[in-house]
């Protein structure tokens, strides 16, 4: 089912049910939470018919994926910088952006089959990807050998890793990238011993209880963790990898570009370097929302 069928028909079900449930009264649960005092009509405009109608938008999510989205102290509530941005973004086009925690390894087949409008979760853009997707870029990014505070291994570059336990998480561009750039550089005798985790907590806890060694990461996670923890981690060496965007099936072009004119409105405005601020991503910051940038 197509993206545009299955909001039409999501829409048409939920109208039903409020009919049934509250004579078509105007308060519902299904309603989407919108402040329209921050529409930008222009902007609004962009948006595909249906999606303006329905004013919500499901999008997958990698809960926990610190600090882009992870859960409030109530523990169901998703926050972070994705949320943020995707609140701003929101407002500007009159929508509301419901965050669903999806494993990262399934994100990409659930957005083909439809089951969620977008991917909004520090996606590395990469030409592969291109291929299934297109991409709205809204962070530079890059991969960290995360360690703990008293670790006796202090990996300094991609050679170091040969020899040692080194986690990342499956589904993730790190992982091609150290299955393909790094182990057919390791000796016969000092092999990369590679494990893979499904969430990004997994693969924190598995570094904290000293199942792996390394823990190879988004730079931007990795130091908002050792920004967080205290003394626990620590970073010996980051890697510049690309760019990070938020993700659409390649059939919703007219989305993304709605989606890339808001975002630029906010870069324009500072409302986007405000909220990487927050999260203390400043030094990644871009000054131009665009299309499928990403080349490696």
């Amino acid at each position: 089912m197509s993206t545009t069928l299955r909001r039409l028909s999501v829409g048409l079900g939920s109208a039903l049910a409020v009919c049934v449930l509250s004579a078509c009264g105007s308060d519902t649960a299904d309603a989407p939470n919108i402040d329209s005092s921050r529409i930008d009509p222009e902007l609004q405009a962009m948006l595909p018919d249906d999606v303006r109608e329905s004013g919500i938008l499901e999008v997958a999510s990698d809960v926990p994926y610190p600090p882009f989205e992870f859960y409030d102290t109530d523990g169901k509530t998703v926050v972070g910088l994705d949320p943020d941005l995707g609140k701003a973004i929101g407002d500007l086009l009159g929508l509301e952006l419901r965050f669903n925690a999806v494993t990262y390894d399934t994100m990409i087949p659930s957005l083909a089959s439809g089951k969620y409008d977008l991917a909004f979760t520090g996606m590395s853009d990469t030409p592969d990807r291109q291929k299934q997707l297109t991409f709205v870029d809204y962070l530079t990014t890059g991969g960290s050998f995360l360690i703990t505070g008293d670790s006796e291994e202090q990996p300094a570059a991609l050679e170091d890793l040969c020899g040692l336990s080194v986690g990342a998480q499956s589904g993730t561009y790190i992982v091609e990238f150290l299955q393909t750039q790094v182990a057919p550089g390791c000796p016969a005798a000092a092999q990369l011993d590679l494990s893979q985790f499904t969430g990004q907590d997994d693969l924190v806890n598995a570094l904290r209880s000293g199942r792996v060694d390394v823990a190879v990461i988004p730079s931007p996670s990795a130091g908002y963790l050792v920004e967080t923890t205290g003394d626990e981690f620590d970073v010996s060496m980051s890697l510049d990898v690309g760019l990070v965007g938020i993700a659409f099936p390649r059939e919703d072009a007219q989305l993304a570009a709605a989606f890339q004119a808001a975002l630029q409105h906010l870069m324009d405005d500072g409302t986007y370097a405000e909220i990487l601020d927050s999260y203390g991503l400043g030094d990644n910051v871009l000054t131009e929302a665009t299309i499928d940038a990403g080349s490696v």
